[in-house]
Protein backbone atom coordinates (compact mmCIF):
# COMPACT_ATOMS: atom_id res chain seq x y z
CA UNK A 1 0.00 0.00 0.00
CA UNK A 2 2.87 2.27 0.75
CA UNK A 3 4.30 1.56 -2.52
CA UNK A 4 1.48 2.37 -4.46
CA UNK A 5 1.12 4.99 -2.21
CA UNK A 6 4.87 6.53 -3.53
CA UNK A 7 3.96 5.64 -6.83
CA UNK A 8 1.01 7.62 -7.05
CA UNK A 9 2.73 10.92 -5.38
CA UNK A 10 5.68 10.25 -7.74
CA UNK A 11 2.92 10.51 -10.34
CA UNK A 12 1.45 13.32 -9.54
CA UNK A 13 4.68 15.62 -9.47
CA UNK A 14 5.43 14.62 -13.03
CA UNK A 15 2.33 15.48 -14.48
CA UNK A 16 2.20 18.46 -12.65
CA UNK A 17 4.65 19.93 -14.65
CA UNK A 18 3.24 18.50 -17.66
CA UNK A 19 -0.42 19.73 -17.31
CA UNK A 20 1.51 23.49 -16.47
CA UNK A 21 3.23 23.08 -20.16
CA UNK A 22 -0.51 22.41 -21.82
CA UNK A 23 -2.25 25.00 -20.46
CA UNK A 24 0.58 27.45 -21.86
CA UNK A 25 0.29 25.93 -25.06
CA UNK A 26 -3.14 26.06 -25.00
CA UNK A 27 -3.00 29.65 -24.27
CA UNK A 28 -0.33 30.22 -27.17
CA UNK A 29 -2.07 28.48 -29.77
CA UNK A 30 -4.85 30.95 -29.65
CA UNK A 31 -2.54 33.53 -30.38
CA UNK A 32 -5.07 36.01 -29.22
CA UNK A 33 -3.29 39.60 -27.62
CA UNK A 34 -3.04 39.51 -23.97
CA UNK A 35 -5.40 41.54 -21.66
CA UNK A 36 -3.15 44.34 -21.30
CA UNK A 37 -2.68 45.24 -24.84
CA UNK A 38 -3.24 48.52 -26.53
CA UNK A 39 -6.86 49.45 -26.87
CA UNK A 40 -7.70 52.26 -30.38
CA UNK A 41 -10.81 53.71 -31.69
CA UNK A 42 -12.49 51.17 -34.44
CA UNK A 43 -10.72 52.38 -37.79
CA UNK A 44 -14.36 53.45 -39.37
CA UNK A 45 -14.32 56.54 -36.58
CA UNK A 46 -11.53 58.26 -38.59
CA UNK A 47 -13.88 58.44 -41.65
CA UNK A 48 -14.23 61.97 -42.75
CA UNK A 49 -16.81 61.06 -45.18
CA UNK A 50 -18.88 57.97 -46.71
CA UNK A 51 -17.24 54.83 -46.02
CA UNK A 52 -17.14 54.25 -50.12
CA UNK A 53 -14.49 57.07 -50.28
CA UNK A 54 -12.63 55.51 -47.22
CA UNK A 55 -9.55 52.84 -47.03
CA UNK A 56 -7.76 52.51 -44.08
CA UNK A 57 -5.29 49.81 -42.27
CA UNK A 58 -4.52 49.16 -38.43
CA UNK A 59 -1.47 46.96 -37.96
CA UNK A 60 -0.01 45.39 -34.72
CA UNK A 61 2.88 43.98 -33.41
CA UNK A 62 3.13 42.19 -30.51
CA UNK A 63 6.30 40.83 -28.99
CA UNK A 64 7.18 38.40 -26.46
CA UNK A 65 10.65 39.25 -25.84
CA UNK A 66 9.72 43.46 -25.69
CA UNK A 67 8.05 45.32 -23.40
CA UNK A 68 6.92 47.45 -26.16
CA UNK A 69 3.49 46.74 -28.47
CA UNK A 70 3.61 48.94 -31.79
CA UNK A 71 0.61 50.13 -33.33
CA UNK A 72 0.61 51.80 -37.66
CA UNK A 73 -3.34 52.77 -38.34
CA UNK A 74 -2.68 53.90 -41.99
CA UNK A 75 -5.29 56.04 -43.58
CA UNK A 76 -4.72 55.69 -47.24
CA UNK A 77 -8.09 57.15 -48.88
CA UNK A 78 -10.37 59.63 -46.96
CA UNK A 79 -11.99 62.15 -48.87
CA UNK A 80 -9.39 65.60 -49.70
CA UNK A 81 -7.76 64.29 -46.34
CA UNK A 82 -3.94 63.45 -47.14
CA UNK A 83 -2.98 59.89 -46.26
CA UNK A 84 -0.99 59.74 -43.36
CA UNK A 85 0.23 56.61 -40.63
CA UNK A 86 -0.25 57.27 -36.92
CA UNK A 87 3.13 55.18 -35.08
CA UNK A 88 1.92 54.33 -31.44
CA UNK A 89 3.74 52.94 -28.90
CA UNK A 90 2.64 51.03 -26.35
CA UNK A 91 4.23 49.60 -23.21
CA UNK A 92 2.80 46.69 -21.65
CA UNK A 93 4.34 46.81 -17.75
CA UNK A 94 3.04 50.40 -17.67
CA UNK A 95 -0.03 49.64 -19.69
CA UNK A 96 -0.09 52.97 -21.38
CA UNK A 97 0.45 54.63 -24.39
CA UNK A 98 4.01 56.00 -24.21
CA UNK A 99 4.57 57.78 -27.85
CA UNK A 100 2.24 58.62 -30.57
CA UNK A 101 2.82 60.34 -33.67
CA UNK A 102 1.51 60.86 -36.87
CA UNK A 103 3.24 61.15 -40.38
CA UNK A 104 2.50 62.04 -43.66
CA UNK A 105 2.34 59.35 -46.59
CA UNK A 106 4.69 60.15 -49.52
CA UNK A 107 3.12 59.61 -52.48
CA UNK A 108 5.78 56.83 -52.97
CA UNK A 109 4.45 55.48 -50.13
CA UNK A 110 1.21 55.49 -50.81
CA UNK A 111 1.36 53.69 -54.40
CA UNK A 112 3.76 50.96 -52.48
CA UNK A 113 1.22 50.43 -49.84
CA UNK A 114 -1.57 50.30 -52.55
CA UNK A 115 -0.17 47.55 -54.50
CA UNK A 116 1.18 46.07 -51.23
CA UNK A 117 -2.58 45.98 -50.22
CA UNK A 118 -3.56 44.27 -53.88
CA UNK A 119 -0.08 41.54 -53.67
CA UNK A 120 -1.60 40.50 -50.14
CA UNK A 121 -4.98 39.05 -50.72
CA UNK A 122 -6.03 40.54 -47.43
CA UNK A 123 -9.48 40.64 -47.72
CA UNK A 124 -9.95 36.92 -48.88
CA UNK A 125 -7.67 35.62 -46.25
CA UNK A 126 -8.52 33.90 -42.79
CA UNK A 127 -8.44 35.20 -39.92
CA UNK A 128 -5.93 32.89 -38.49
CA UNK A 129 -3.93 30.77 -39.96
CA UNK A 130 -0.37 28.78 -39.45
CA UNK A 131 1.48 27.80 -36.23
CA UNK A 132 1.99 29.74 -33.45
CA UNK A 133 4.37 29.58 -30.40
CA UNK A 134 6.02 31.04 -27.54
CA UNK A 135 9.06 33.37 -28.47
CA UNK A 136 8.12 35.42 -31.29
CA UNK A 137 5.41 37.59 -32.39
CA UNK A 138 1.83 38.41 -33.03
CA UNK A 139 1.09 40.50 -36.27
CA UNK A 140 -2.56 41.73 -36.55
CA UNK A 141 -3.87 43.47 -38.95
CA UNK A 142 -7.16 45.48 -39.58
CA UNK A 143 -8.49 47.07 -43.04
CA UNK A 144 -11.71 48.70 -44.03
CA UNK A 145 -12.43 49.94 -47.51
CA UNK A 146 -16.36 50.78 -48.35
CA UNK A 147 -17.75 48.24 -47.52
CA UNK A 148 -15.03 45.67 -46.98
CA UNK A 149 -13.52 44.94 -43.58
CA UNK A 150 -11.58 42.23 -42.50
CA UNK A 151 -8.89 41.22 -39.30
CA UNK A 152 -6.30 38.67 -39.54
CA UNK A 153 -3.84 37.70 -36.79
CA UNK A 154 0.08 35.81 -37.94
CA UNK A 155 2.57 34.23 -35.92
CA UNK A 156 6.11 35.84 -36.55
CA UNK A 157 8.91 34.49 -37.04
CA UNK A 158 8.49 33.92 -40.04
CA UNK A 159 8.61 30.39 -42.13
CA UNK A 160 11.44 29.46 -44.57
CA UNK A 161 10.55 29.90 -48.16
CA UNK A 162 11.75 27.46 -50.56
CA UNK A 163 13.53 28.83 -53.49
CA UNK A 164 13.49 28.55 -57.13
CA UNK A 165 15.76 27.03 -59.73
CA UNK A 166 15.42 27.61 -63.56
CA UNK A 167 14.37 24.49 -65.24
CA UNK A 168 16.99 23.90 -68.80
CA UNK A 169 14.32 21.80 -70.17
CA UNK A 170 10.90 24.16 -69.62
CA UNK A 171 12.98 27.42 -69.14
CA UNK A 172 10.54 28.23 -66.04
CA UNK A 173 11.44 28.35 -62.52
CA UNK A 174 10.20 25.51 -60.30
CA UNK A 175 10.94 24.89 -56.01
CA UNK A 176 14.41 23.81 -55.72
CA UNK A 177 14.84 19.86 -55.42
CA UNK A 178 16.82 20.40 -52.36
CA UNK A 179 14.66 22.15 -50.14
CA UNK A 180 14.41 21.05 -46.81
CA UNK A 181 11.35 18.67 -46.05
CA UNK A 182 8.69 20.55 -44.25
CA UNK A 183 10.21 23.93 -45.05
CA UNK A 184 7.27 24.88 -48.30
CA UNK A 185 4.58 24.72 -46.14
CA UNK A 186 4.19 28.65 -47.17
CA UNK A 187 1.13 29.51 -49.34
CA UNK A 188 2.03 31.86 -52.37
CA UNK A 189 -1.04 34.34 -50.90
CA UNK A 190 0.19 34.33 -47.47
CA UNK A 191 3.98 36.06 -48.89
CA UNK A 192 2.16 38.71 -50.22
CA UNK A 193 1.13 39.25 -46.61
CA UNK A 194 3.87 39.02 -45.19
CA UNK A 195 5.92 41.45 -47.44
CA UNK A 196 2.44 43.81 -47.02
CA UNK A 197 3.21 44.00 -43.50
CA UNK A 198 6.97 44.30 -43.39
CA UNK A 199 6.17 47.55 -45.92
CA UNK A 200 4.38 48.90 -43.06
CA UNK A 201 6.03 47.80 -40.39
CA UNK A 202 9.08 49.55 -41.93
CA UNK A 203 7.31 53.25 -42.26
CA UNK A 204 8.64 53.87 -38.67
CA UNK A 205 12.37 55.30 -39.06
CA UNK A 206 14.91 53.40 -37.29
CA UNK A 207 13.14 50.44 -36.98
CA UNK A 208 15.47 47.80 -35.92
CA UNK A 209 13.50 45.64 -33.63
CA UNK A 210 12.51 42.14 -33.82
CA UNK A 211 9.89 40.94 -35.90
Amino acid sequence: MHLRALRLTRWRILTLPLLVLLAFSAHADEGDFPDNHLVEPPLSSYAKGPLSAFTAFRFSLSRSVEDEDLSYTLILKNGDQPPSVTLTSFSKTANKIVSQHQMPLTPGQLKNLLKGERMSNFWELPRKSGRTGFDGAIWKMEGISGKRTNTIERWSPLPPYYSFVLDSKTDTLVKDPKTPPGSDFKSSDEVGLDMFSLMIIYLKPGFDGAL
